[in-house]
């Protein structure tokens, strides 16, 4: 919540229904962890331009999040990701500003499903990948950080 309160600029995001993200696990072929589908559920996509001025003029040492993306947006962009190159293990769920990936890795169907997830950053001019949070709440909280320590 407290992500979403500070963060989301424009109409107040709107929950995706279970059915949605399920359908994401379905085309990607891949469970979601918990702590990310209870967010959708809870608040849907974000959009979050106002992060990338507060980590440049902080001098942080973060990537900006630009959007945690909607259903349709992580189905189809993850798999045009995949035939430019990006491994096929990388489940794309939000963006940059430059149109970098923050990713999940895929957990099989068929696994057990983690309550949450590391969170990896594929950068697309470079094919390359790096862990960024040991889970999608830290990740959250990353960002919340930047306000306290300037």
């Amino acid at each position: 919540q407290s992500f979403v309160t500070r963060f989301h600029e424009g109409d107040a995001p709107v929950a995706v229904p279970l059915t949605e993200i399920q359908r994401i696990e379905c085309e990607l072929k891949t469970l979601l962890p918990g702590a990310y589908r209870m967010f959708m559920d809870a608040f849907g996509p974000v959009h979050t331009p106002s992060l990338l001025p507060l980590i440049v003029e902080g001098d942080h040492d973060i990537e900006d999040l630009l959007v945690i993306s909607d259903p349709k947006e992580v189905i189809d962009g993850t798999k045009a990701y995949w035939a430019a190159g990006m491994p096929s293990e990388l489940i794309g769920f939000a963006s940059d500003n430059s149109g970098n990936l923050f990713c999940f890795r895929r957990t099989e169907a068929g696994s057990s499903r983690a309550d949450d997830s590391e969170v990896w950053f594929f950068d697309h001019d470079y094919s390359d990948q790096r862990k960024v949070a040991d889970g999608f709440e830290e990740w959250l909280a990353h960002y919340l950080s930047l306000e306290q320590n300037p």
